[in-house]
């Protein structure tokens, strides 16, 4: 089976209110026919980070994530987040945790 090749990202700067400084960012995906985008490392060349939406000015801002996305990370995940539901295995084993027995 023939595999296509992969399209290159065209790597653009944005710039972050939240950490007042510029980004690197990729287009990925369309949202309700607005681009989104997201940050890559550039040494690794990994997409991480928030989907963010760009305004005129080149300024980032949280994309709305949809109720079905967070229903999902809500099963997934629990309201801790990833991993959450492991932390309660490692808790006893700290020492600086007290005992309540």
């Amino acid at each position: 089976m023939p595999h296509e090749p992969i399209k290159p990202f065209k790597i653009e700067v944005a710039y972050r209110p939240d950490l007042e400084k510029e980004v690197q960012v990729v287009k990925i995906s369309k949202q309700r026919g607005k681009d989104i985008w997201v940050q890559i490392n550039l040494e690794t060349n990994t997409l991480f980070g928030c989907k963010y939406l760009r305004n005129s000015t080149g300024e980032l801002k949280s994309a709305p994530v949809s109720i079905r996305e967070r229903f999902y990370q809500l099963k997934t995940q629990g309201m801790g987040g990833k991993r959450a539901n492991e932390a309660d295995k490692n808790w006893p084993l700290q020492s600086e945790v007290s005992s309540f027995y």
